[in-house]
């Protein structure tokens, strides 16, 4: 058994959570029992997720995409109610960590997807003052169809590749999981070939073809799973709980 709060204190510490602005609450969204003995995780804090949890006797769900955010109503109706009321009515716990789960150095998304690619001389940047968020690299030459089949092969979908030129040779790339389609123009400043994210818009081809970069849109959900998974059993091994991921498929 572990106190959510010495938990939540942890994680704080672990992701250095105090560092980021984030535009969501980033720890204990939803208070549920004190003690905990089994940990549910999860990308997004959906309601087929959370039932999920309940069929597991979760005690707690940690996710990265939690309930609350910047700009949303305060009414508690439709899917935030019953979000909510299901994990009220089974005294759990909902835990959430967005931008600092992106960013962290070990177990984070843009962490596991650079080990995935085996990317070399790593470096972190600084983007819109969020600590870390655009990781940058060197892999492997490759051509931007293999390097979109290789994406596909770690991510089981098909990424959505905006290619700037033909035949091009990718040797250096930049990264950054879920909706960082909005950063292109900034990583241009870090003199890549390629740059792979989750998400992409209507403005990103035009942008991408403009700045001769190769674009890979791999999926908001498929690149962040990782991260919570991990942190969930990073959690489970310090603090000796039981911890069961559950991947709740969304293609976008």
């Amino acid at each position: 058994m572990a106190h959510i709060n010495e938990i939540v204190q942890y994680i704080e510490q672990y992701l250095n959570v105090s560092a980021f602005e984030d535009y969501c609450h980033n720890g204990l969204q939803v208070q549920g029992k004190l003690e905990l003995s089994n940990l549910v995780t999860g990308v997004s804090a959906n309601l087929e997720l959370l039932q999920k949890a309940v069929e597991l006797k979760a005690d707690a769900v940690m996710v990265h995409h939690g309930i609350f955010w910047k700009g949303d109503s305060y009414q508690l109706i439709g899917p935030k109610y019953n979000r909510i009321k299901c994990l009220i009515e089974n005294g759990m716990n909902l835990l959430a960590y967005h931008l600092p789960l992106d960013a962290h150095k070990k177990i984070g998304n843009n962490s596991s997807l650079g080990q995935l690619l085996k990317v070399q001389n790593v470096v972190q940047h600084t983007v819109s003052n969020i600590p870390g968020i655009i990781w940058s690299g060197y892999i492997e030459p490759i051509s931007g169809k293999a390097l979109a089949k290789k994406l596909e092969t770690i991510f089981h979908q098909q990424p959505i590749y905006i290619a700037s030129e033909p035949n091009v040779e990718i040797t250096k790339i930049a990264w950054c999981t879920g909706a960082g389609q909005d950063f292109l123009e900034q990583v241009a400043a870090f003199e890549v070939d390629a740059f792979i994210t989750g998400e992409i818009s209507e403005r990103t081809v035009h942008i991408a073809k403009e700045l001769n970069i190769e674009f890979f849109a791999a999926g908001h959900h498929a690149t962040e799973i990782s991260g919570v998974e991990k942190l969930g059993q990073h959690i489970a091994n310090k603090y000796g709980i039981h911890h069961t991921f559950c991947n709740i498929y969304n293609p976008i």
